[in-house]
C-alpha cells in the first residue's frame, strides 16, 4: 500500500504479472491482494488517519479556547495556498493547520487538497477554507486564531 501511495501507482499493480514474478524471484511467499481488497484497506487507513487528525486538531482547539481563561497557549493557525493547474485551467487549493501542542511542539497537519471551481474571490476563498476546516476537523472558523493565504494572483 505504501509503495503504491508513495510512487503514485495505480491499485491495478496488484494484478501485475511482472510484480508477482519479481516477488517470487525474490523468494517472497506473499500473494498480492486484489485491487479491491487493496482499495478497501486504503480507505480504512485513510479513515483512521482522518479520525486521528480530527481528534488532534480538536484537542488543540480546546486548548486555544481554554487559553482565553489563562490556561493554555493560544495557537491554531490556518495557511491556505491556491493555484491553477497548467494546461487544465482548473483551480486547486490546500489548507494546512499549525498549532503548538501541550508538550510545546509545533504540529503542522494538512487538512485537505482539492479542486475549487468558479471564480476566485476573497469571499469564496474564505468560505472554501472554512468548508475544508469543517470537513476535516468538525471545527468552525471561530476556533482559528489566525489565517494566512497566498496572494492568489488571479483573484478577482
Amino acid at each position: 500500500m505504501v509503495f503504491c501511495a508513495t510512487q503514485n501507482i495505480s491499485f491495478a499493480v496488484c494484478l501485475s504479472f511482472g510484480l508477482n514474478a519479481l516477488l517470487q524471484l525474490a523468494g517472497a511467499k506473499y500473494t498480492l491482494p486484489s485491487r479491491y481488497t487493496f482499495h478497501k484497506r486504503l480507505v480504512e487507513v485513510y479513515a483512521s488517519c482522518c479520525e486521528r487528525l480530527r481528534a488532534t486538531v480538536q484537542q488543540a482547539a480546546t486548548e486555544v479556547k481554554e487559553y482565553n481563561f489563562g490556561k493554555k497557549l493560544p495557537f491554531l493557525h490556518l495557511t491556505s495556498d491556491f493555484w491553477t493547474a497548467k494546461h487544465q485551467n482548473k483551480a486547486y487549493g490546500t489548507v494546512v493547520v499549525a498549532f503548538v501542542n501541550n508538550q510545546w511542539e509545533l504540529c503542522i497537519r494538512t487538512l485537505g487538497t482539492c479542486y475549487m471551481g468558479g471564480t476566485k474571490t476573497a469571499d469564496r476563498l474564505a468560505r472554501w477554507v472554512a468548508f475544508v476546516l469543517r470537513k476535516a476537523t468538525g471545527l468552525k472558523m471561530d476556533s482559528v486564531v489566525s489565517c494566512t493565504s497566498d496572494g492568489a494572483s488571479d483573484m478577482k
